[in-house]
C-alpha cells in the first residue's frame, strides 16, 4: 500500500502525542501535520490534502464539525473522530456509521479504527465525503445551530490599553467578569481590563460556547474541568486553569449545556 498522509487535530498536546505513539506500528502512515485547533486544521488540510485525519470534536474557537463545514467536499479526508463525550456527535456517528474514538483512547479500539479507515481510503472518496456532510448536517440539526450561524459571532475581541491594541481569540477566553462599567477578560493565564457591559458582549459571543453562570460572569464551556454541587442548589465551576467560579442557582439552565460538554 502507498504512503498514507495523516494529520492530527486536537487542542490537547498529550492527546496528539498519544495518537502519534499508537501510529508507530503503522509503517505506511506518515503524519504530515499536528494542529492545535480548527483554524490550523483547515489550513493543514488545504495544504497537504491528507488521506486521513484524527479530529477532536471539542476544541476552543471552532469545534470539529465547524471545521469540517469550512472544507470543500473533495478535500475532506477519511476522518476518525475523537471525543471525550458529546451526545449529539455520538448520535450522528451512530446514524451514519462513522468511526470515532472516545477519550481516553483504548489501544485495541484505536487499531481497529485505523484499519477500517485504511480500507475506506481505498474506496469511493466522493461517497465518503457525502456521508461526512450528512453527519455534519445531523450534528447542526441536533444542536439547533445553523451551519453558517457561527460566522456571525465574535472570533476575536479587542482589548485597548493606552497606545496598544491586543487581539484575543474568543476560543482563548476562559471567562469574563463584570466590574461596573468594565470587563475583566481572563485568557491565556492573564487578566485584561476593557470598558464594556457583560450583557452586550454576551450577545456577540457564540452561545454554544459561552454561558452565563452568574449575573456578573460568562464562562467558556471548553475551559471547564468539572462541576461540584453545593449545599444550597448552587455549583462551583472549576476551570482547567485552576480557577474556581460560582454558578448561581438562578442560572441552572446553563448546567445542562455545560454537563453535555464535559
Amino acid at each position: 500500500m502507498s504512503v498514507i498522509k495523516a494529520i492530527i487535530i486536537d487542542d490537547e498536546e498529550h492527546a496528539r502525542e498519544g495518537i502519534l505513539l499508537r501510529l508507530q506500528k503503522f509503517d505506511n502512515i506518515q503524519v504530515v501535520a499536528e494542529c492545535r485547533d480548527g483554524k490550523e486544521g483547515v489550513r493543514a488540510i488545504n495544504k497537504y490534502k491528507p488521506d486521513l485525519a484524527f479530529l477532536d470534536i471539542q476544541m476552543p474557537g471552532m469545534n470539529g464539525f465547524e471545521m469540517l463545514n469550512k472544507l470543500k467536499p473533495e478535500d475532506i479526508p477519511v476522518i476518525i473522530f475523537v471525543t471525550a463525550y458529546d451526545k449529539y456527535a455520538l448520535k450522528a456517528f451512530e446514524v451514519h456509521a462513522a468511526d470515532y474514538l472516545l477519550k481516553p483512547i483504548n489501544t485495541s479500539r484505536f487499531d481497529a479504527a485505523v484499519s477500517y479507515a485504511l480500507e475506506r481510503i481505498e474506496n469511493n472518496r466522493q461517497e465518503y465525503a457525502e456521508a461526512v456532510q450528512r453527519i455534519i448536517k445531523e450534528y447542526f440539526d441536533a444542536t439547533g445551530v445553523k451551519q453558517n450561524e457561527s460566522e456571525n459571532y465574535l472570533r476575536r475581541i479587542t482589548i485597548k490599553s493606552k497606545n496598544v491594541i491586543k487581539l484575543i481569540d474568543a476560543g482563548d477566553i476562559e471567562y469574563i467578569e463584570s466590574e461596573g462599567d468594565y470587563l475583566n477578560v481572563f485568557a491565556n493565564g492573564r487578566k485584561y481590563l476593557e470598558r464594556g457591559r457583560l450583557h452586550i458582549i454576551e450577545k456577540k459571543l457564540d452561545p454554544s460556547k459561552f454561558v452565563r453562570i452568574h449575573r456578573s460572569v460568562i464562562v467558556n464551556i471548553d475551559k471547564i474541568d468539572k462541576l461540584v454541587s453545593g449545599d444550597h442548589g448552587d455549583y462551583l465551576v472549576y476551570l482547567k486553569s485552576g480557577a474556581r467560579l460560582k454558578m448561581s442557582r438562578n442560572y441552572k439552565d446553563a448546567l445542562t449545556k455545560m454537563s453535555a460538554s464535559l
